[in-house]
């Protein structure tokens, strides 16, 4: 738990944020732009840094008990990032876990909750913008997709929005161009080694439910002789900075990752 700012009177609000880790850039960038605008209204932030819910990994698994220490006691509001709280959770589950502060004003971000105001990023828009570029400017048709964790809202948006633009173009839905993934870097070495090593399918395009996955994925690719984009176009989302400048070092390479979001 982090806290910023300083307390100068008992009338001086705090905002709690609740987020997975400040290490990834998509939520060191949020909690960036909420720090400053914390800052700027006189406010305290108290920065909580608990992990995914229910995470698969030991780690941040541990992390969930600093949510315990939310309360209005201490917190006059929160800010959440669901779509990280709730990546390996479904959406019945990360409400019931909201319950739990019905006596905190809460802002969600990144996933729509009933009765709670939301911040959401247009998935279709972004996701049916870029399928839309790789099929049109670089006339791909075997599009491969890494997904984002089950069950998490955005997750299943952006991939219901991959096959719903295939079938607008009319491009086959191959099952066996679909790879698991659950938004972190492991996920998209994985993903490769599983479209290549072990159903040793063919695609020239490989889409990812978020820019860390994509970054991974390209390494991979790389790894194997394969370059990006000439041999293959890789795309992420979430337009995080780092997306800005991803080249692969080998084959003298001038390509760098898409990323739209």
């Amino acid at each position: 738990m982090k806290k910023t700012g300083n307390k100068t009177n008992n009338k001086q609000r705090t905002i709690g944020f609740l987020c997975g880790t400040l290490f990834d850039p998509y939520q060191a960038h949020i909690f960036k732009a909420i720090d400053a605008a914390v800052r700027n209204k006189g406010f305290s932030l108290v920065v909580f840094v608990g992990g995914s819910l229910q995470s698969p990994y030991f780690d941040q698994l541990q992390k969930n008990t600093i949510y315990n220490h939310v309360s209005s006691a201490s917190i006059d509001g929160i800010i959440s990032l669901s779509g990280i709280l709730g990546n390996y959770i479904n959406l019945m589950s990360l409400q019931n876990f909201y319950s739990r502060f019905s006596d905190i004003p809460l802002v969600s971000i990144g996933v729509e909750i009933e009765g709670i105001p939301s911040i959401l990023v247009d998935n279709k828009k972004g996701m049916d913008e870029l399928l839309s570029h790789l099929i049109e400017k670089h006339k791909a048709r075997r599009i491969a997709f890494i997904r984002g964790s089950e069950g998490n809202p955005e997750a299943e948006f952006r991939f219901n929005v991959y096959k719903k633009v295939l079938k607008r173009y009319k491009i086959p839905f191959d099952p066996d161009l679909v790879a698991p993934g659950d938004f972190t870097i492991f996920a998209g070495t994985s993903a490769v080694s599983l479209l290549l090593d072990k159903r040793k399918v063919t695609f020239d395009a490989l889409v990812s439910s978020n820019d860390r996955m994509a970054f991974s994925a390209i390494e991979a690719l790389n790894e194997r002789g394969i370059r990006v984009p000439e041999d293959v176009a890789v795309t992420g989302f979430d337009n995080v900075a780092k997306s800005g400048c991803i080249i692969p070092p080998p084959h003298n390479s001038k390509s760098a990752s898409l990323s739209y979001g």
